[in-house]
Order: C-alpha cells, then sequence, then structure tokens
C-alpha cells in the first residue's frame, strides 16, 4: 500500500483540495517567539489527509498485487503467496509463533515451508547496513529464523522432516563493497537470464520512476551477476 504518491491520492480529491487541506494541517504555534515552530493544525485536516492516504494505499495495493502477478508470469513462478501485513512494519509482525489468534509472519511462513517442502530457501539479506528498508531485513530475519526453527526446532516448533539448503541473496551493490564480500556462490546471467529478470521489473508500472535509472544500459549490466551464500547449518543436537 506504500509508494503511491500523489498520483493516488488525487483520485480521491482534486489538487485544489489537496493543496488546502496540506495548508490547514500545520500551524504556527508562536509565530513572533518562535516562528520555527509549527504544531498540528486542526484535528478535523488531519483525519480528511489519513482517509485519503488509506484509500490511496489500498487502491494501490491491489494495484501492485496485480503487477506482482504480471512479475510471477514473467519469471516463470507457479505460486505467490500474500500474507497482508502491512508495509514497513513487517518486523512488528514478526513472530507470533503461540499466538494462535494472531499468528505473525513467521509462523504463516513456516506454514508454507512446511508445506512446500523445499529443496533450496533463497533468503533476503538480513544486513540492514546493506538495504535500508525495514521489511527488506525483516523478512530477511523472518526466513533465517525459520530456517533455524526447521532444522533445529526450538520455542515448542515441530522440526521438518527433509533437510534443505538456505543461501542470502545479494545483490550488485552489496557484491562491489569490499567489506560485504562473503559471497560463495556467483552467478552470471546470461543475456536471456538478465532481459527476463529487468523486464520482471518493468512489470511494475506503477513503480517505474523510483526506478526507472535501472533500465539504462549502463545500469542493467550492473544486474548481470547474482551473489549468494550458504547459511550454515545448526550444530548438532545436545542429548
Amino acid at each position: 500500500s506504500m509508494g503511491c504518491g500523489e498520483e493516488y491520492m488525487k483520485a480521491f480529491c482534486s489538487a485544489s483540495e489537496l493543496k488546502s487541506l496540506s495548508k490547514n494541517l500545520f500551524k504556527q504555534v508562536d509565530p513572533k517567539k518562535d516562528p520555527g515552530f509549527y504544531a498540528i493544525n486542526k484535528q478535523s485536516a488531519l483525519d480528511d489527509y489519513c482517509s485519503i492516504l488509506r484509500k490511496a494505499g489500498r487502491k494501490m495495493a491491489e494495484v501492485r498485487r496485480g503487477e506482482a502477478r504480471d512479475a510471477e508470469k514473467i519469471l516463470g513462478f507457479s505460486h505467490t503467496y500474500f500474507l497482508d501485513f502491512p508495509d514497513t512494519a513487517l518486523g512488528l509482525h514478526n513472530f507470533g509463533l503461540t499466538n494462535y489468534q494472531n499468528p505473525g509472519a513467521m509462523a504463516l511462513v513456516m506454514r508454507l515451508v512446511k508445506d512446500i517442502n523445499p529443496d533450496l530457501m533463497v533468503l533476503q539479506d538480513r544486513n540492514q547496513v546493506i538495504d535500508l528498508n525495514p521489511d527488506h531485513y525483516a523478512s530477511g530475519w523472518i526466513g533465517y529464523t525459520t530456517y533455524w526453527h526447521l532444522h533445529c526446532p526450538v520455542l515448542g516448533v515441530d522440526g521438518i522432516d527433509k533437510p534443505f539448503k538456505a543461501v542470502i541473496h545479494r545483490g550488485f551493490e552489496a557484491i562491489s563493497r569490499p567489506e560485504f564480500r562473503l559471497c560463495n556462490h556467483l552467478v552470471h546471467l546470461s543475456d536471456e537470464s538478465l532481459d527476463r529478470k529487468m523486464n520482471s521489473l518493468k512489470a511494475y508500472k506503477s513503480q517505474l520512476e523510483l526506478v526507472d535509472d535501472l533500465f539504462k544500459t549502463d545500469e542493467k549490466e550492473k544486474f548481470r551477476i547474482e551473489g549468494l551464500f550458504d547459511v550454515d547449518m545448526p550444530p548438532a543436537p545436545i542429548y
């Protein structure tokens, strides 16, 4: 629901209404003594602004879900699961392993992994120094911890019958930084694979303005190398 910008907000109010609403949001507390001190002006303006944001966000979520399905077809995936946790707050919904009324992301991911019974799990990097998006590194922790729980059960979680491998993915930016050159698997993408990858990104039409530079020829070549490194298996159980 994030990343909608004013374009989607204007579907629920005119440009002039949005400008007027923004003007009413804040006021100077004491213009003479402290001209730089602003606070919320009218609660009604804040309520109206939040209402527009929520409507735009719901519309954006529908759009991006459709774009994800388009990208799925380009990449050749057979299934995509949407867990519907709120954007930028995935870390707050991390666990919930024993809260059966409201299970967290990890409980749902663990259920999915058990059902899918994978041979390989590819994880987002959980290092927030590399990626500042809170959902990105939260998903990395969820996947990493799920992997450990299933191979070395704790917290009353059942293990998995068939062990599987897990690797953490690192993009070009991380590979190119000397302090993060930990990859032990490097995959050089063919022209066909690279084009498929870039076309899957282009499926997110609502976001193209944010990543337009990626599709320039010199930038595109950065994505030709995929870097991955192994997640170490937990130690043998002590009896």
